[in-house]
């Protein structure tokens, strides 16, 4: 019985030692890992002021109690919220802070772990920058050079050409400059770099600082230019061309003109010299002359006529040999006389497409200087223009803001008024003012405007 006992105290023994490791380590009596020491901002002072720049930044050294290594990392603002790091992590204990700006309040703070997720933050302080240097005292910014902004020009005789001159450094002290001709009978320069041609060859331009003597140049030679100008006759404009003697001509873009197509350019008014843009040159100030043809496809009321004027009514067909009407792009007369109060001629109409014959017959009637007489004066070319019948003239009022220079005055027609005998011997006469047509006596003085008639050829 003794030995049984004896054998099993041990075990008992060996039992009760496991607990007690198990309990040791319930209790938290394993070590853990502690954070670093705060560090403490020394320098610049809290609320410091005029702190030169850069800034150098010191704080003082942290103390890990597990000896881990410690690092540190500064972060800086210029608000109290909102620090951000501008440092890596370091083990120094100083930090040079560029790129401040001058006269500036900072708030700044360092943070110091262990590399182990543990870290300590300093307090927030804060300094101001030193405010930027406005010494005026300080010592003249030297020239360093000059350069021209070209290095060579042409200028035409007698015109003038301004260069400029750029000075180096942009802040120098004395950025004055002096200005000489090589040549000052073919170009002469003023103070300013404005160059004129004075003759006709090649000299040199020089630009030279007061402070250093540094010079720059331009070669510039003058010639004889020439302007070739562009006449278009009613046509989009065409921009003139200044050209050396012997040069080309560069062809314009075609102008465009409403109701016509473009023909080509001519060196005179009457279309019978064409330019070769490619074999003439410019030996003197030339003029060129656009030659245009009249568009028959797209004839339209409103629109331009053939012969310079606008149309004003179209009939619809062509019969009879004539389709539109066209007026003259101004009045023939401002005050004329239709004729004689006593001149007979009977036989004219008040309908459209009468005009040209009313006329015919009042010529031939009563001749001299009279109303029918001028209107049918040649025109732009043209030989077949009349003195419009009543009813013509009173479409050409309903047409009167698409015709040039019409008065609110009346004009004659070629009418007669109907019925009429030698006592009362008057015409139609249509007033612009209120398109009303009335019978006046024919020594009065009126306006009047010629029309035509014409068809697609």
């Amino acid at each position: 019985m003794k030995r049984s006992k004896a054998i099993v105290r041990p075990w008992h023994i060996i039992v009760v030692i496991t607990i007690m490791i198990s309990s040791c380590e319930i209790l938290g009596l394993v070590a853990t890992n502690r954070p670093p020491t705060t560090p403490t901002l020394l320098s610049p002072g809290d609320d410091a002021t005029d702190v030169a720049l850069p800034v150098t930044l010191m704080w003082s050294e942290a103390t890990d109690p597990d000896g881990d290594t410690v690092r540190y990392t500064v972060s800086l603002a210029t608000t109290f919220v909102g620090l951000e790091p501008i440092s890596q992590r370091s083990q120094q204990t100083t930090f040079i802070a560029e790129d401040l700006e001058p006269g500036t309040l900072y708030y700044w703070m360092v943070t110091a772990d262990d590399g182990r997720g543990n870290e300590s933050e300093s307090v927030v302080r804060s300094f101001t920058t030193a405010p930027a240097d406005t010494d005026t005292d300080d010592d003249p910014v030297l020239v360093t050079g000059i350069s021209l902004s070209q290095s060579a020009i042409t200028v035409p005789l007698n015109a003038t050409h301004q260069l400029n001159a750029t000075v180096e450094p942009w802040n120098a002290t004395n950025p004055s400059v002096t200005w000489l001709s090589s040549d000052a009978t073919i170009a002469a320069v003023d103070s300013l770099g404005g160059v004129t041609g004075t003759g006709v060859g090649t000299t040199t331009v020089v630009a030279t600082t007061n402070d250093g003597n540094h010079s720059a140049e331009a070669v510039v030679h003058v010639d004889i230019f020439f302007t070739v100008t562009f006449v278009t006759d009613g046509g989009t404009t065409t921009d003139p061309q200044v050209l050396l003697s012997g040069e080309f001509v560069t062809r314009p873009p075609d102008p465009e003109r409403t109701g016509y197509v473009f023909g080509d350019w001519f060196a005179d008014d009457e279309y019978t010299s064409a330019w070769m843009f490619d074999l003439d040159t410019v030996t003197e100030d030339t003029t060129l002359f656009a030659s245009w043809t009249y568009d028959w496809d797209n004839i339209t009321v409103g629109g331009p006529g053939p012969a310079g004027g606008v149309v004003f009514h179209d009939k619809g067909t062509d019969d009879g040999g004539w389709r539109y009407l066209e007026a003259a792009p101004s009045d023939r007369h401002i005050s004329i006389k239709w004729g004689a109060r006593t001149d007979l001629v009977r036989g004219t109409f008040p309908g459209i497409g009468y005009g040209h014959e009313n006329t015919l017959l009042i010529i031939a009637e009563i001749g001299g200087t009279f109303a029918a007489q001028v209107a049918s004066d040649s025109l732009n070319g043209f030989d077949d223009w009349f003195l419009p019948s009543k009813d013509e003239l009173s479409a050409l009022y309903s047409r009167q803001h698409d015709v040039c220079g019409l008065h609110p005055s009346p004009y004659w027609s070629s009418s007669e008024e109907t019925g009429e005998t030698p006592e009362t011997g008057r015409a139609w006469e249509v007033n612009f003012f209120n398109g009303t047509p009335s019978p006046t006596y024919k020594d009065s003085d009126r306006r009047i405007r010629q029309v035509r008639r014409f068809s697609v050829p």
